[in-house]
């Protein structure tokens, strides 16, 4: 499937970011929230591996790598905040996390998406392959 609706909320917040601020800001959030994301999947290999020992991983790592990430990911959002500019960095993260997540459950999860939106997201997948000319297959 097309990640249509993925592209057009990064579309949307890409350009509400650029007209408010300038590359740099968009540079800076997009990193925190890279940051974010890394440092809490960095965290979830430490949980799992705890948690779930006995369950097969598809890949396995020392437990220095996910710690180290873990510390780093900590400090490397931490000392940005002693900046001048660092409250606007934070505020757009955190805008960006939240409206994500029910944008998320909406497009996304099977459970609970929309099946309008899943009709949608298909059409434009048929178009862009016919357009294309690509091979396309819908599960």
């Amino acid at each position: 499937r097309t990640p249509i609706f993925s592209m057009l909320y990064l579309t949307v917040g890409i350009t509400i970011i650029l007209l408010i601020g300038d590359v740099y800001s968009l540079i800076r959030h997009a990193t925190y929230v890279k940051l974010i994301f890394g440092t809490i999947t960095s965290a979830a290999v430490l949980v799992l591996r705890y948690t779930q020992p006995d369950h097969p991983r598809p890949f396995r790592v020392w437990l220095v790598c996910p710690i180290l990430s873990v510390l780093f990911g900590v400090y490397l959002f931490v000392i940005p905040l002693t900046g001048k500019d660092w409250m606007m960095s934070v505020i757009w993260t955190v805008i960006t996390v939240v409206v994500g997540i029910p944008l998320y459950y909406l497009c996304v999860h099977k459970r609970y998406r929309l099946n309008l939106l899943v009709r949608i997201s298909d059409k434009v997948t048929h178009f862009f392959g016919r357009v294309l000319d690509a091979e396309v297959n819908i599960q």
